[in-house]
């Protein structure tokens, strides 16, 4: 049983929670279960968000899903955590994900690989692997997941869910567990669109306290607004290497130009730019 730190947060209703069984926890989604309520109404009342378990949460354990952090126990919340109470959501648990998110798959986690609940034989994606599959089994509404080159986008692709990585620094990133200042990128993930743009709306904007905040104000929008709009007259640029990758898989590279011809079909025009340097 770990002690509770000498904590100073807004909001106090917190239970540490407990390491679910493996019934309770059929997808290995979760490193640990707790509760830790929000304010009584705001844009995310009543949802319930997990969390990648390298972003702190005061009072409740944070692994890394490494066993070389056993016993830590933040005394902070991250910005992002912050943001979520304030906005009413609920955290319910801290989520598996690669060893110090240095991998893709989720197999190198000390509590063994999230299993992808559209088909347990198969990976739920890393190092993000627990956001990912958690919202994919309804586990939770939303998840938060950290992406440095692929590890929030590659669960949701492969789970079969919703993420967005945005512009560098709109997310603060203060109480993450940093890979690097200038890769880290703190990614919700939902089943919709509609409820990524709602949970970016609640967690962008300026924080003093954040390394990444370099550029001043930090404009923060009504994200979900943007699903009112068409696309007609946008452009898009195809990178003609990404489509021509030896190991891409053909189902993949024929999503990709499905989804090409739909955004066509949409009014938008999409054209093919070469960038050499992606091969590297």
């Amino acid at each position: 049983e770990l002690p509770m730190p000498e904590i100073a947060v807004k909001y106090t209703d917190r239970d540490k929670g407990y390491v679910p069984s493996p019934e309770e926890n059929p997808y290995n989604s979760f490193i640990r279960k707790c509760m830790i309520k929000g304010a009584p109404s705001g844009k995310l009342s009543g949802k319930t968000v997990g969390l990648k378990d390298n972003l702190r949460v005061a009072g409740v354990p944070m692994t890394n899903a490494s066993t070389l952090l056993h016993g830590y126990v933040p005394d902070v919340d991250a910005t992002v955590v912050e943001r979520l109470l304030d906005a009413g959501a609920n955290i319910v648990g801290k989520l598996n994900m690669d060893d110090f998110a240095t991998a893709g798959t989720g197999e190198t986690s000390a509590y063994g690989p999230p299993k992808n609940p559209r088909n347990v034989d198969y990976s739920a994606g890393g190092s993000s692997g627990g956001s990912g599959a958690a919202v994919a089994a309804g586990e939770v509404d939303i998840a938060l997941g950290v992406d440095e080159g692929g590890s929030g986008r590659i669960p949701a692709a492969w789970c079969g869910v919703t993420s967005i990585k945005c512009t560098h620094g709109l997310v603060p990133s203060f109480g993450l567990t940093y890979m690097d200042h200038t890769l880290d990128f703190i990614c919700p993930t939902a089943r919709t669109v509609e409820e990524v743009a709602l949970t970016l709306e609640v967690i962008a904007g300026d924080d003093p306290k954040d390394p990444q905040w370099v550029r001043g104000q930090i404009p923060v929008e009504e994200y979900t607004q943007g699903l009112k709009k068409d696309i007609s007259g946008l452009r898009f640029g195809v990178v003609r290497e990404s489509m021509s990758w030896d190991v891409a898989e053909e189902d993949v590279t024929n999503a990709v130009e499905d989804s090409i011809k739909k955004l066509q079909s949409l009014g938008a025009s999409c054209k093919e730019v070469s960038v050499p340097f992606w091969q590297d």
